[in-house]
């Protein structure tokens, strides 16, 4: 039911006005089944970066089958857990793909755009029955795993990207080097101290110049 939530409320705030009527959202009351509307995927949806360094990741996409008239949402969490939703059978008005990613090692979000790959008939099958997916969340859970067990990292690479955008906003403040080292490491360790751990020091190097 929250994957099916997920998807709603991504579409609306994209500017879709899905009904108050239509079966997704009365499934979402718990007046029907959610059976046929949300299914987990043993295939890919999405032309994605699923295995490149280590990304971590959740992803919301929408597509509309201008062939079928359906208009299906996808919903991973943590890069790992994948799912396909029905958002409307007879959607009669056009709509490019959409694409939301949250980064969740610099906590950014996108909205860089990926290839829907699954075909309606895919997608249909899989909504009509029961899907053995563990091997491929077992693939797709390696990030997931590796920063599990690499937990401290994920604080550090935060508190550097909070440090990163820290410099920024001073330096544009017209802010000296010094002072934007300074913040920015106050930014950091406060954040940081939450998990025990801090940065000794912080300095901002000059970029490499192109002969």
């Amino acid at each position: 039911m929250g994957i099916a939530k997920i998807a709603v409320c991504f579409a609306r705030h994209s500017g879709i006005p899905l009904s108050p009527d239509s079966s997704i959202c009365g499934a979402i009351r718990g007046e029907r089944s959610i059976n046929g509307i949300v299914s987990s995927v043993p295939e890919e949806v999405i032309s994605d970066t699923a295995d490149e360094d280590n990304s971590l990741e959740h992803v919301i996409a929408i597509h509309h089958c201008s062939d079928s008239g359906s208009l299906f949402a996808y919903v991973c969490l943590f890069q790992a857990f994948e799912f396909v939703v029905l958002l409307a059978e007879n959607w009669n008005q056009d709509i490019p793909d959409m694409f939301y990613r949250y980064d969740l090692i610099s906590c950014k979000s996108s909205s860089v755009e990926a290839l829907w790959t699954a075909t309606h008939k895919d997608i249909c099958m899989w909504l009509e029955s029961e899907q053995k997916t563990l091997n491929r969340q077992k693939h797709r859970s390696k990030s997931l795993i590796f920063w599990y067990n690499n937990i401290q990292q994920v604080w550090m690479k935060r508190a550097i990207a909070k440090g990163v955008d820290q410099v920024s906003q001073t330096l544009k403040k017209g802010g000296s080097k010094e002072e934007a080292e300074t913040n920015a490491r106050e930014v950091m360790n406060t954040y940081l101290a939450k998990y025990g751990l801090e940065f000794s020091s912080f300095e901002i190097s000059e970029a490499p110049r192109n002969k």
